[in-house]
This record gives structure tokens, C-alpha cells and sequence, in this order.
């Protein structure tokens, strides 16, 4: 996670921010045991950005 906010939006309601990085790697090899020993390779990076709001006693997204 690269950072976590909460605030009060300009009417009043708490609004949440959380920024993180998803980050999905591969392994493979000819056997499961092989697999185990190979080095992972980098598939792809999602920069993600959630905002949600406080309402109704909950958190929503």
C-alpha cells in the first residue's frame, strides 16, 4: 500500500483514499518442482487509486 487518507469531503462526509500497486508474476518449469525453483517473471503493474465515502453506517466503493 502506498498510502491510506481520510477526510472530511467539503460538504461534510468522510471520504476515504487508498493508493496501492498490484503487481502478478509467473512462474514456470517443466515440473512442479522445477517451477518451485524458478525465478518469477513480471507480468504486469496496476497503480490503483480507491475512493470511497462514509454513509449509512458503512464504508462504500
Amino acid at each position: 500500500m502506498e498510502s491510506c487518507e481520510c477526510k472530511a469531503s467539503k460538504e461534510g462526509l468522510p471520504i476515504g483514499k487508498i493508493r496501492y500497486e498490484e503487481i502478478n508474476y509467473s512462474i514456470m518449469g517443466k515440473t512442479i518442482e522445477e517451477a518451485r525453483h524458478a525465478a518469477p517473471k513480471l507480468i504486469h503493474e496496476i497503480s490503483t487509486l480507491e475512493i470511497f465515502s462514509w454513509e449509512k453506517g458503512r464504508w462504500f466503493y
